[in-house]
């Protein structure tokens, strides 16, 4: 207890004591007088071994059978004081989100007896609850973490354990949590499990293994966790004997779903409306004991816990947690108002559940997580079509009878009618709509300065997408907007006030909101977030400044870094790495942030993107090019000028006669069939920067990302040093000893590493290039096409290739779902092609496996396109392109000049291409961490 007053005294302390400041302004400052210069560096700167007794099994297991989310990412004790590492980190909350206050009624994920009388009750932000008296009354304990725990087992009467875990930011890597009690769960300590991925659930090797604990007596005491894959071995089941103190990898049971447990599924509306009609008031129910015949507990979202004496039939509520006070209905990920949300959470304290429109794969931990961070008490998704009809919206909006909702203007207009409609005839008391663009009558501003946090209203946004890793390629003023538009559809009273308080003019039970905070962001700390105001001018002036003057680069980001607050520096580094995409100087900042946070994996994937910047052969090819006009391809230059047109010049894409069209056919394809993208090829003046030694922990240290990526820079180093005569080895990655590991596992990234599976395909060389059309016909794509290769999307998508001393040659099949065509447009004969508003293709080529530099070719179904070099859009390949429907499925074929690309390929090579769709009105979203799912490998015959 001393050490939980003491942390929460450190925080409101010492968390804004000054740090000294920088001497000297640098040319970024120079226009800011000395006497303001100082008052202003004052102002961003922040104030600121046991015996092991025979299990007994827990009593019940599931009144019904449960299908619960999977939840929240834990999150562990903060350290003492704030550090330079006062970052976010997968086992700690950001300092906004005042755990201490939203933890006692917290959303409860599990709860289970030992005995009929004494019983334990994990949730969000590391709850634990205690009972003694069969679920009658409960006390919470200190558990000493700040996670989501997930799971809880019992070894004895006495001795039980709970787990959980949490997500770093931006590698989304996963870090496991196991507490463990000696007393019945009155109080817990934490087990050494830093190295290993987050814990779902928990129970006895013999109920795992579906044996009787006497045919193993020595195993008898041995409990295991099912968790989330881990990235380096590929094992997803672990094993302790030892009480929960170490654990190891083993075999998984194949008759077991290799899924942790049914209860993190997707929560069907029907499920959830089903424990509303049974217990009779709003909650999403998310657990249930079976303590004998007539006695059932049950729990779930905003802490609330209900017991039943009479086998079910009536049920009283136990532990009074609180109701749902807002309800925000998104129509994807990419529309959740994150800042909105937190606004009415850690401000309003309104007690908040969020829906995202979704049929695809469940939502991810990493979502949950930047939920609970915001004090949101649970996430989850409906069917836009199936749950918003006539006769399902009003089930839906009855299991939390919310008094406000929030309503996604970009859900379907009647679909929002209905939502207003329903409404009126149930409990809600409000209904408005959000939107990021056009106009309302309130507008919660970007830059609103949320005083009790301590935080502007974007800082929430901003801080989501680092865990949910979806940082937009736009900046985020220009993805935001001026911020989130308000407007009031539905009041049943006669509320006028307009405020971006949603609860402003009504009258809300306690029930519908957070206990108040605790602590207040400081005045010192609300003077740097209104500093901190000033800094969207200084960075533009860096950024911009710094391309004519790139010496002066790393001084004043290095100066604009130490002058921010330590709570916000790792949110601006990163918001600037994405706004700097195609910043020559970008290394530079990577290496700011690798030096800055040494033992963050976030940090160290950022030095790696420093390196394979410098060492990339993409970047390495274009570079030593140069500016130069490229001339046209020798088979274009022997057709007659009548079956050709002029060649693209600086004005961008034509429209013409490919070299691959049969010009002695007597029917010749119209022109627009084919599109060309010609050539430019600008000089990037990128700063190489010297690398510093990094401190890695041992799971990124062993990662498959940090393995590949560290050997395509070994082999471009070794190639670069030696002799330009000697051939270039031709040498595969399964050559490498630390691939070949990789390729013998079970890891999501093992099929692009092994010798041949569904993600790899072989490219022969052809005498006959095919005639682009958007038909594979040809002869020479029929041994090819037979062995594509395959994305593992929920739509995969197969591509074939082949290649000769000029062209690579790709061919795609696509699921029409997902590569619609849009609205033609007259004239195509342009290139980099604003292609938002439809939907897209991109084909991302990395030639030397690096996983961090790609070549990029977007294109829309009628043939718009757009090309960038890791986002430098001056990077301009020659390719042709043509595409054609057959059936359910798009097929597009695609050929590139090898000039354009890394030169002439040799037999041995392998590539790495990436594969995804792009759904219109969505933004190219820019994942800082690569994920192996949508990428093949082509290996050249």
């Amino acid at each position: 207890m001393k050490k939980q007053i003491c942390r929460v005294n450190s925080r409101s302390t010492t968390r804004h004591l000054p740090v000294v400041a920088l001497t000297g302004p640098t040319s970024l400052f120079r226009r800011v007088p000395y006497q303001l210069f100082g008052l202003l560096v004052c102002l961003l700167l922040g104030a600121g071994g046991e015996a092991q007794a025979q299990p007994a099994p827990p009593v019940g297991g599931g009144l019904w059978p449960m299908k619960d989310t999977p939840f929240l990412e834990a999150i562990a004790v903060r350290g003492e004081a704030p550090t330079e590492l006062d970052a976010p980190a997968a086992l700690a909350v950001p300092y906004y989100c005042d755990t201490e206050t939203l933890r006692p009624t917290a959303t409860i994920h599990c709860l289970r007896f030992s005995q009929r009388q004494h019983g334990v009750a994990v949730g969000d932000h590391g709850l634990t609850l205690h009972t003694g008296d069969g679920g009658k009354t409960w006390q919470p304990t200190i558990s000493g973490v700040e996670c989501a725990l997930s799971d809880i087992f019992w070894i004895d009467d006495q001795r039980v354990l709970a787990v959980g875990g949490g997500t770093d930011p931006i590698t989304k890597i996963t870090r496991c949590v196991v507490i463990r009690s000696g007393d019945g769960g009155l109080s817990w300590s934490r087990a050494a499990t830093e190295d290993l991925p987050r814990f779902w659930t928990i129970e006895s090797e013999a109920e795992y293994f579906d044996r009787n604990d006497d045919s193993h007596p020595r195993r008898a005491r041995s409990i295991v966790a099912l968790g989330d894959v881990d990235p380096v071995t590929g094992n997803h089941v672990y094993l302790s004997q030892d009480g929960g103190k170490t654990w190891q990898g083993i075999e998984p049971n194949p008759r077991k779903p290799t899924r942790p447990s049914d209860r993190f599924a997707h929560l069907t509306v029907a499920r959830c409306q089903r424990w509303r009609d049974i217990i009779g008031e709003p909650c999403v129910v998310r657990m249930s004991c079976k303590l004998d015949k007539q006695t059932y507990v049950c729990a779930g979202d905003h802490g609330c816990i209900f017991r039943s004496e009479d086998g079910g039939r009536t049920w009283g509520q136990v532990y009074d947690g609180g109701r749902c006070g807002i309800l925000v209905i998104a129509q994807d990920l990419e529309s959740v108002p994150w800042s909105l949300v937190g606004r009415q959470t850690l401000e309003q304290r309104l007690r908040c559940n969020v829906l995202i429109g979704t049929t695809g794969e469940p939502i991810a931990p990493a979502v949950r997580q930047a939920a609970m961070n915001l004090g949101v008490s649970s996430i989850e998704r409906f069917d836009p079509i199936g749950d918003l009809n006539e006769g399902s919206l009003s089930d839906l909006l009855s299991i939390y009878d919310a008094p406000i909702i929030a309503v996604d203007t970009k859900l379907d207009e009647n679909a929002r009618r209905r939502i207003r409609v329903t409404a009126a005839q149930g409990e809600t008391d409000k209904v408005v709509e959000f939107s990021t663009d056009g106009a309302g009558e309130t507008l919660l501003h970007r830059n609103a300065l949320l005083s009790d946090s301590g935080t502007l209203a974007s800082d929430f946004d901003v801080d989501s997408l680092l865990w949910i890793d979806t940082c937009s390629q736009l900046h985020e003023q220009a993805r935001l907007g001026q911020g989130v538009y308000i407007n009031t559809v539905y009041s049943s009273g006669s509320q006028h006030t307009r405020s971006d308080d949603l609860s402003a003019g009504m009258s809300m039970t306690d029930q519908c909101r957070l206990p108040q905070r605790r602590t207040t962001a400081s005045r010192r700390r609300q003077q740097v977030v209104q500093g901190r105001l000033r800094q969207h001018a200084m960075a533009s002036e860096l950024i911009n400044g710094s391309r004519s003057q790139p010496k002066t680069f790393a001084s004043s980001m290095t100066a604009l870094l130490d002058q921010t607050s330590r709570l916000d520096r790792y949110r601006l580094a990163w918001t600037l790495a994405a706004k700097m995409r195609s910043h020559p100087q970008l290394t530079d900042l990577w290496m700011a942030i690798n030096d800055r946070y040494p033992e963050m994996s976030s940090a160290q994937l950022a030095g790696l993107y420093a390196k394979t910047r410098t060492t990339s052969v993409e970047w390495s090819r274009w570079k030593s090019k140069g500016t130069v006009s490229r001339l046209p391809s020798p088979r274009i230059s022997k057709l007659d000028s009548d079956e050709r047109e002029l060649l693209p010049g600086r004005s961008g894409h034509a429209s013409i006669v490919s070299p691959f069209q049969d010009v002695q056919s007597s029917t010749v394809t119209p022109p627009s069939k084919v599109m060309q993208t010609s050539a430019l090829l600008p000089l990037d003046e990128t700063t190489e920067q010297s690398h510093t030694k990094q401190s890695l922990d041992l799971v990124w240290q062993m990662h498959p990302v940090k393995r590949i990526t560290e050997d395509a820079i070994t082999r471009f180093i070794n190639e670069q040093a030696s002799d330009e005569d000697t051939p270039r080895p031709q040498t595969s990655p399964l050559q490498a000893a630390a691939l070949r590991q990789i390729a013998g596992q079970t890891t999501a990234w093992s099929p692009l590493l092994q010798n041949r599976s569904e993600q790899v395909t072989l490219a022969v060389r052809t005498d006959q290039p095919p005639r682009l059309d958007g038909n594979i016909n040809e002869p020479m794509w029929e041994p090819t096409w037979a062995g594509a290769a395959q994305t593992r999307h929920e739509l995969p998508i197969s591509l074939a290739a082949a290649y000769d001393d000029e062209f690579l040659f790709i061919a795609i099949k696509v699921a029409q779902s997902s590569f619609r065509p849009g609205e033609r447009v007259g004239d195509l004969r342009y290139r980099d092609a604003d292609l938002e508003s439809v939907d897209r293709f991109k084909l991302s080529l990395d030639c030397d496996r690096d996983l961090l530099t790609s070549m990029n070719l977007c294109f829309s179904h009628d043939g718009r396109t757009r090309d960038d070099l890791d986002g430098v859009t001056a990077w301009n390949p020659t390719w042709y392109l043509a595409t054609d429907q057959q059936g359910d499925d798009v097929v597009c074929e695609i050929a590139i000049e090898l000039q354009s690309l890394c030169g002439p390929i040799r037999s041995g090579d392998a590539w790495f291409i990436e594969l995804q769709t792009i759904t219109a009105g969505h933004e190219d979203r820019l994942r800082w961490m690569p994920r192996p799912e949508g990428r093949v490998r082509i290996d050249f015959q």
